[in-house]
């Protein structure tokens, strides 16, 4: 409180009581007004579609801000008040095109299943899966073009319920429009770059430039992204399934690559004697090609793991099982908890990854790394140097692992998010459920980036539930 105001002292000019009071009673009623906007009213309570920003109904901008954190949008508010420049909140529909713009700007580049376009301008909307004509300007995709996607997926209620179809829908979808001799063939533009200057660069989006111009794809084959990357995608969906539900502790992992596949992966395993082996790992680029090293890394681990029962062997025999077949150059990174359901003893292995994290509002220290450093796989070097940590789990306790696409997010200043970060995000979220984890440290990263992610980012979590 203003000491002026509230002290009992003589002052040359007093604010009366009277006014005082009604300044307060007027600031407090605004307060509330904002909060009963911002819970009730639809205009108020929109977010972006990844859900890591809300949007200022009167500027359709992004503010980052946790899901559900009223605070941030009602101090937002009250810090700019635009009410009192004459401004009134944008329609729902208006702030529904803001939104898909937005999003769309910042995804276009990356995901191919929002790019599957034709050179007549019929543009297969991912959400729906309905046809719909969008504007190009010498076959490429321009501000015009976003607009008018924008409009499509803000009228769409599968886009508003923001399940994309699968790649087998879409593709069967594409192929459908092309038995049917519509003019001309469909196939996925080509990925974007930056323009290059131009004196009408001001209505060309910064990052949607189609390097070369669509053209009709073969009247076999319309692929929504290339035939690896597809097959690439099926394997995947199959080598990374749900995490198993597992009696007396609890799992939940947070799995995003930067493009359709990746090169990031985890597994749980349980081994024959009852222990139970989590895994997570990154190997070296994205797309296809580090997709199908995933691929192979994880069938050799799970092959490995059905008859070993030494962590540290178990990593050798992965070594030297991938080294044969990596690219020249490429490698793995790889960090694996072996924990005793019975006794709640565990040993962790890191093979170039960085620690874990494991925390508890139970411990002594609250915050402890887990991991002691050793090799990459796949650097052919002969298996030495890996050690593991042993430690004893107690209730209450969270182990946490990521890959570095979360600890590398960074901001416009090049800052990254890095491990200090995802530490508190880790501290301030203890009390919340293990399923929320690993979305939340993801979801703080990007907010603190302002911008998506630009590699592919896993986090699992362990959690021993608190007795009683």
């Amino acid at each position: 409180m203003n000491r002026r105001i509230s002290s009992t002292s003589h002052h040359a000019h007093p604010t009366p009581p009277a006014r005082r009071a009604s300044g307060s009673h007027a600031a407090v009623g605004e307060q509330h007004r904002i909060l009963h906007q911002l819970v009730n009213d639809p205009v108020f309570r929109l977010r972006t579609v990844d859900d890591s920003a809300w949007i200022d109904p009167y500027t359709g901008s992004a503010v980052p801000s946790a899901k559900g954190d009223l605070a941030v949008a009602r101090d937002h508010l009250l810090g700019t008040r635009p009410w009192t420049k004459g401004m009134g909140p944008k329609s729902l529909a208006d702030l529904q095109v803001a939104r898909w713009s937005q999003h769309l700007r910042q995804h276009l580049r990356h995901d191919a299943r929002l790019r599957i376009i034709g050179v007549d301008g019929w543009w297969l909307e991912p959400y729906g899966g309905r046809w719909a004509q969008v504007p190009l300007e010498h076959q490429r995709i321009t501000a015009r073009t976003v607009d008018a996607m924008a409009h499509v997926m803000a009228r769409s209620p599968e886009a508003q319920a923001g399940r994309l179809l699968s790649v087998e829908s879409l593709d069967q979808l594409a192929k459908a429009r092309l038995s049917r001799g519509l003019p001309p063939s469909v196939r996925t533009a080509a990925p974007v770059a930056k323009p290059p200057r131009s004196e009408d660069a001001d209505d060309r989006i910064p990052t949607d430039r189609i390097q070369r111009p669509l053209a009709p794809a073969p009247a076999r084959s319309v692929p929504l992204v290339t035939a690896s990357m597809a097959r690439a995608k099926q394997v995947m969906d199959r080598m990374l399934p749900p995490l198993p539900v597992i009696p007396g502790i609890g799992l939940a992992v947070h799995y995003e690559p930067l493009e359709l596949v990746g090169g990031d992966f985890y597994d749980c395993i349980t081994l024959d004697d009852g222990r139970v082996l989590m895994v997570v790992g990154d190997v070296a680029g994205h797309g296809p090609e580090a997709a199908l090293t995933v691929t192979a890394t994880l069938k050799a681990l799970r092959f490995i793991a059905a008859d070993e029962p030494d962590l540290v062997s178990i990593i050798e025999r992965l070594d030297a099982n991938i080294v044969r077949d990596l690219p020249t150059g490429h490698f793995v990174t790889l960090f694996a908890c072996l924990l005793d359901l019975q006794t709640l003893t565990c040993e962790c292995v890191c093979a170039g990854h960085h620690a874990a994290l494991l925390a508890s509002p139970n411990r002594r220290g609250m915050l402890v790394q887990v991991g002691h450093h050793g090799p990459a796989l796949g650097l052919g070097h002969g298996g030495v140097g890996w050690r593991p940590h042993r430690l004893q789990l107690a209730p209450g306790d969270i182990l946490v692992q990521c890959t570095d696409g979360l600890l590398e997010a960074a901001n416009a200043n090049d800052v990254h998010y890095g491990r200090l970060r995802a530490s508190s995000t880790l501290i301030a979220n203890l009390d919340e459920p293990v399923d929320q984890l690993p979305l939340r440290m993801a979801q703080a990263a990007k907010i603190f980036a302002a911008r998506p992610f630009t590699d592919d980012v896993t986090v699992l979590a362990l959690a021993i539930p608190r007795s009683g």
